[in-house]
Parts: structure tokens; sequence; C-alpha cells
């Protein structure tokens, strides 16, 4: 654990209600989430800077077409929510401006309040609450502008690292207000060339002055262009967007439809693939006919889905945050007659 320092732009954190910080740093030890524990906590949150959940959405969850309740399986967000159900109320942020990338939520005893996640487009966007009612940051309707290359709205609704700021101190505290009390973190930082999130910016009085000059310099330099730098901001949004689009529906998988049909009308569906666990809670499953595609593992933890993973390459999985006293059940579902359905047994147990 560390003294509280400042910080906020170009990081990403966490927010615990708590005023145990050894509680929270015991609990994330437990589930290998790392990062900056502070020891004292501020006004009723013990905050962790530079923790390890760094992305709510794996890449499978990024493509469009897959519902909001859905990416909600993902990894982090179900880690997220398991360390709520020991802790409580738990805030995570990240924001990086040089990439774009921003994203905040909220999740309290094991349930999703709220989850956002904006990288070139509103790639999640579940559950919305009164305090960004109240700030207007209602981004619903961004990826729409987007594609009618509406550039005013584009530019006038736009996430960024000021809005996870202030949603940081509407939930739980403003980092950046923490500088007057407890300074900001010594210079020398961890650095990961290969990873931008992990860049930490902390602004200095000598920064400060640095950018304000470059500010001013940049302000008489947009004055002299004949296009004003909102359209160019906004233009160049619209054509990531649009980019990204096209990236998407190129590396978009084509599967084999799959009617009802095609199963014989004599076979069970929860029959077509068993399952079985071992002593250490490792489930294997047999080979899967050739008739089904797109199968997963799902994860229901005391009747609620925490997991919902690819199972097409991998024919044994173990859930990595089985928790005492939980009930699990594991099942394989694919996709047939154009929903989920599940095609194996249920294994049931108990840590």
């Amino acid at each position: 654990m560390v003294e509280p320092y400042a910080f906020g732009y170009k990081s990403v954190w966490m927010a615990i209600k708590s005023i145990d910080p050894n509680k929270v740093f015991n609990v994330l030890a437990k589930y290998n989430v790392t990062g900056n524990v502070f020891n004292t906590p501020i006004d009723g949150f013990v905050l962790v800077e530079s923790a390890s959940i760094d992305d709510l959405l794996d890449e499978k969850y990024m493509l469009t077409g897959i519902s909001d309740s859905e990416k909600l399986n993902s990894k982090n967000i179900v880690l997220i929510k398991n360390i709520s159900r020991e802790l409580g109320l738990v805030c995570v942020f990240l924001t990086h401006r040089t990439t774009e990338v921003h994203e905040w939520i909220k999740a309290d005893k094991g349930s999703v309040h709220r989850a956002f996640h904006f990288y070139e487009l509103v790639n999640l966007n579940y559950g919305f609450t009164p305090e960004e009612k109240e700030l207007g940051y209602d981004f619903s309707d961004l990826n729409d502008h987007f594609e009618k290359e509406d550039i005013n709205e584009v530019y006038d609704n736009f996430p960024d690292e000021e809005c996870v700021i202030k949603i940081a101190e509407s939930w739980s505290v403003n980092p950046l207000m923490l500088y007057d009390k407890y300074g900001e973190k010594p210079r020398v930082l961890e650095y990961d060339a290969n990873d931008d999130y992990n860049i930490n910016a902390h602004h200095t009085k000598s920064k400060r002055k640095n950018n304000m000059t470059f500010g001013i310099v940049l302000g008489v330099i947009i004055l002299i262009l004949p296009i004003s730098a909102k359209i160019i901001s906004a233009y160049f949004r619209i054509d990531r967007y649009q980019h990204r689009q096209q990236e998407q529906q190129s590396s978009r998988p084509n599967p084999r439809p799959i009617a009802t049909s095609s199963i014989p009308d004599d076979v069970e569906l929860t029959s077509l693939i068993t399952l079985t666990i071992d002593e250490e809670y490792l489930v294997t499953r047999t080979e899967a006919p050739e008739f089904l595609d797109r199968i997963s593992w799902v994860v229901i933890a005391d009747g609620s889905q925490v997991l919902g993973r690819v199972a097409d390459n991998e024919l044994q999985y173990k859930y990595f945050a089985n928790t005492e006293g939980v009930k699990y059940e594991v099942y394989i579902e694919s996709f047939i007659g154009g929903k989920n359905q599940q095609v194996s047994n249920v294994v049931v147990y108990e840590p």
C-alpha cells in the first residue's frame, strides 16, 4: 500500500466504498488484481491507482451486433462483479486522451448498475445513473451521429477525459482534487512502451505552464486555419469510426447457419455434449457433433450468469474466480435456430 497522491488523466483506477484498506488489499490480491492501494481512505473510498483492470471488454465483445447485457460476460466485468460481492460498491475508471479510450463502471454486491466503454465508437452502454443525467452525459445516440456524419453532434457529444473525472467525482472521489493535500506521485513511473494504458501523466506546475504556452501557440494557428478546429476534430473522429466499422465487417466471422431441423428429432439437445468435473473443479467436455457451431461455456453463480466463454477449441475449463460458499453450475450452449440453447448436461459444485 502507498500514501495517497493526485492523479487522474491517462489513468486507470478503482474507487471502492470502504474504510478498510487492508481488506481491499487482501480481496484484490485474492483475485490477482494489482495496483497502488492507498493506505488512507478518501471521503469513505479506498482508491487503487494503476489498477490492472485495464479494459472492460474482451476483443470478441468489441463487435457490434452483441447486446450490452451479453457484453457483461467480458472477463474483467465478471471480475469486477466478483470483487463487488465481497467489498460492496466498486467503481472503475479509465481514460486516455491519445487513444481516446474512456470507460466507467459501477457495481455493487455482485450486480453491474452501469458500464460504459468508448473506443472509436460506443462499444458498451449498459444502464444509466442519475449523476450522469444531471451532468448531461448521455451518449446513447453517438453512434447514430457517426453513421450520419453529423459533425456538430459528434463534436458536442463526445466522451473525453473530463467526463470520466466528473463522473468519478459524482460517484466517488475526484482524484485530481488530491493535489493540494497530498501532492503528486514521484516522477519515477512504471512505463510499458507496448501498452499506452500504463502511461500515467501527472501534471506538475512546470508542465502545466508548458501546456499553457503550447495552447496559446496552437490557438493562434487554429485561428489562421480556414477550417475550424471543431470541424477537423469531428471529421477525424467520424473517419476513425468508419474505418473501425470497415474493419469489423471484414473481420466478423460468417458462421454456417444452423437450423433446428438439421438436428435429428429423436435427439435431446442437452445430451449432445457430456460434461464431467473433477475434485479440482476442472470441467471436461466430450467432442461436439459436427452440426454444432459457436459453442460456449456458461457459468452460473448462485443463479446469475457470471461467464460466457468460447468453447470451440477448449475441451477443459476451470472457472478462474471460484468463491467458497457459492453454488456454481456449468454447461455448454450453442447457437441453434437463431438463439443460444443448452446442449450439454449441467455440472454443479460448491467450493
